[in-house]
């Protein structure tokens, strides 16, 4: 590339790599006596056809390495194809051991949450239960039924049955409460919604992306934009 051959406005001659690679505009390498510009000059109609068949005989070469590297790959393309997701695939694998490994640390954590409340439970109803017994217990010591004597007057007699009657209806009533709060399942286990393990396995797992095919093809767009736009192409890349 480099060795090419390039005309001047005034007629000599010069090999492209003595152009300037940014100058617009410098003053002639061979006669000294004009300014060049460096556009135009390579888009003069010689030097524009000699950089052209320059870059063509580029991408000829170009296409062919590419080609026979396709021929190579059209081989066994499945093979190509799986490398490239191979990664991907061990990425997920390892995502979904760590995940089971998490999620069944947590489940076992919150697991012995739940069991130590329900062992708090019955500890507490255990504890009330031998507090009500000594509680009946005092109560049926100190309990005697009363003598009611024959001698005593009508009213007298009313009082003490009714008195003691009261009492003990107090404390059948109590034990009757003590036996229902000691059998009386006081704590359930509800289930949670499984369908919020499937709305939000993808938030967890994570999810596959094309953002860097996308990114790569919106790159190659802007490159040929940008060379699209370009007065002059650099050929210097082709060397």
């Amino acid at each position: 590339m480099n060795e090419l051959e390039i005309v001047l406005p005034c007629g000599f001659t010069t090999k492209y790599s003595n152009l300037p690679e940014k100058d617009a505009k410098f003053r002639c390498i061979e006669c000294k006596s004009h300014l060049v510009d460096l556009n135009e000059c390579l888009n003069m109609p010689r030097n524009w056809t000699t950089l052209k068949n320059m870059e063509l005989d580029h991408q000829a070469d170009l296409f062919k390495n590419f080609k026979q590297d396709l021929d190579i790959h059209k081989k066994d393309p499945d093979m190509y194809i799986k490398e490239t997701l191979m990664q991907v695939c061990r990425d997920m694998n390892t995502r979904r051991d760590e995940i089971k490994e998490s999620f069944n640390i947590h489940v076992d954590n919150y697991y012995e949450k739940l069991k130590k409340e329900v062992v708090d439970q019955f500890t507490k109803k255990r504890n009330k239960f031998v507090e009500d017994l000594k509680i009946i217990e005092v109560f049926e010591k100190e309990f005697h039924m009363p003598k009611v004597e024959k001698e005593f007057d009508f009213n007298s007699q009313k009082e003490i049955l009714e008195k003691n009657l009261s009492k003990l209806q107090k404390m059948i009533s109590y034990c009757r409460d003590t036996l229902t709060c000691l059998k009386k399942e006081n704590v359930c286990f509800i289930t949670g919604d499984d369908e919020l393990i499937t709305s939000c396995v993808e938030r967890i797992f994570g999810k596959l992306s094309l953002d860097i095919v996308q990114n790569r093809s919106n790159k190659c767009k802007k490159i040929r934009m940008h060379r699209l736009s370009q007065k002059r192409v650099d050929y210097k890349e082709l060397d």
